[in-house]
């Protein structure tokens, strides 16, 4: 690989170095370049805390109803005779895919949509 190829493969990046020294806003924040140093207007991103505690606090109340709802369906599909029926193994199959969802997805999407 010779210096030019080299150069081409290191210089790939989402910012041009161009959009980065002329100060131009990157990646549709208030972050700028500013000739050599980066500076950051994180005030973008800042939410009271209140609000994020209140945030915090609906999303994981709707987190856990969403956990528990799921285990009653699939609780009272295994253990009613009566609700042991082919078209109710559809209905577990779906309680146990929202069921992972809420305790796999739900808490890292509160985490990054507070965090950020």
């Amino acid at each position: 690989m010779n210096s030019e190829e080299l150069s081409t493969a290191t210089n790939t990046s989402y910012i041009s170095d161009k959009a980065f020294y002329n100060n131009e806003t990157l990646l549709g924040t208030n972050r700028t370049a500013t000739n050599d140093s980066y500076s950051d207007d994180s005030s973008f991103f800042i939410v009271s805390l209140p609000e994020a505690i209140v945030t915090i606090t609906l999303l994981s109340i709707i987190a856990i109803i969403t956990c528990i709802g799921n285990i009653l369906v699939i609780w009272a599909i295994l253990t009613q005779k009566a609700l042991q029926q082919i078209q109710n193994h559809f209905l577990i199959s779906l309680a146990a895919a929202d069921l992972t969802v809420s305790i796999a997805v739900m808490p890292l999407a509160i985490a990054s949509g507070v965090g950020e």
